[in-house]
């Protein structure tokens, strides 16, 4: 049996995912990100560091909100240096964090989903 705590277990996994995933506090705050995600932004040339002042003032206070009524799920669309990426965020049950995940949406893509 693993004997390691939740968490480590939970961490490890998340590095596995091919989806970029970042854990936020209720305010917003990083408190995780995993591979994916530090790959996606260094592509943008994105500091991971920065990511939380990086997002545009609305979606924040979104996803404050979100995170504060205890919202699901809450989707955004984020366009930044000529990418565009689909964020959904879900929220935890108690509300004291939330998983942001960030889908790279290809140019053909976004042309899709525009139509």
């Amino acid at each position: 049996m693993d004997t390691r705590p939740l968490l480590d277990r939970a961490e490890e996994l998340s590095e596995s995912l091919p989806i970029a995933m970042v854990k936020l506090d209720r305010s917003g705050r990083v408190l995780f990100m995993n591979g994916a995600s530090r790959d996606l932004l260094a592509s943008m040339q994105l500091s991971p560091d920065a990511l939380a002042e990086i997002l545009p003032a609305r979606h924040r206070s979104l996803i404050r909100l979100a995170l504060r009524e205890r919202q699901v799920v809450r989707e955004l669309d984020w366009a930044h240096g000529g990418r565009s990426l689909h964020l959904i965020l879900k929220c935890s049950r108690d509300g004291s964090s939330g998983y942001l995940f960030m889908i790279h949406l290809p140019p053909q893509e976004k042309a899709n989903a525009q139509m």
